[in-house]
């Protein structure tokens, strides 16, 4: 029996990983800002525990982690999910509307893992999941400052596998395009999937 630790689990892939864990025999710690709102079909198992966790609160995080593992003894795996998106072109939007979206994605991110990979780290082999995008393959008009947080889960991902080696735990990212960075038991590819997108684009004349 594992568990995992989700951010962002009131709705979307969160929330269906809270629904699929406990099918599986696992415990599911569900992190989001208002508990209130995780979906009522998680909250009836045994097996779910709901925390309050602002990933952009730094005071938070350490409070949630404590409670995951006083409730059911460690963290396994954890899901970086805690997300948004900002549509606009790149000069429509205010520098506080980027740093907000940069808070939420990346540093609530790096924030998230820094305190709960010496949980992971002290059990044994554990899994750190980064739930990614397209956006951070290849990016799109409209969304530029989207895409560029999303390439930096990419390269934390990448860096955090190479990091960490075979010694505690493997880092991959997840997107809705079918490939994702190796984990640390995986050899890396000569290229990576975000270089072999960029590769394959037309270049524009000079």
């Amino acid at each position: 029996m594992a568990t995992r630790f989700v951010t962002g689990a009131s709705r979307g892939i969160g929330a269906e990983i809270a629904r699929a864990a406990p099918a599986g025999g696992n415990n599911v710690v569900v992190a989001v800002r208002n508990p209130e709102r995780v979906p009522d079909d998680p909250k009836k198992s045994d097996s779910v525990f709901a925390v309050a966790l602002d990933v952009t609160d730094n005071d938070s995080i350490p409070q949630a982690v404590e409670a995951a593992v006083e409730r059911f003894g460690g963290i396994d795996v954890l899901v970086n999910n805690a997300g948004r998106g900002l549509l606009g072109a790149l000069e429509e939007i205010t520098d506080a509307e980027a740093r907000s979206l940069f808070d939420l994605n990346v540093f609530g991110l790096i924030n998230v893992t820094r305190a709960v990979l010496p949980v992971v780290r002290g059990q044994g082999p554990g899994k750190l999941v980064h739930i990614g995008s397209r956006s951070g393959f290849e990016g799109e008009p409209g969304v530029s400052p989207y895409s560029a947080s999303k390439f930096a889960v990419a390269g934390i991902s990448e860096a955090l596998s190479a990091e960490m080696g075979h010694r505690s735990a493997s880092s991959r990212w997840w997107s809705n395009r079918a490939s994702s960075a190796p984990t640390s038991s995986t050899p890396a590819p000569s290229r990576s999937p975000r270089t072999a997108s960029r590769n394959t684009t037309t270049p524009r004349p000079m």
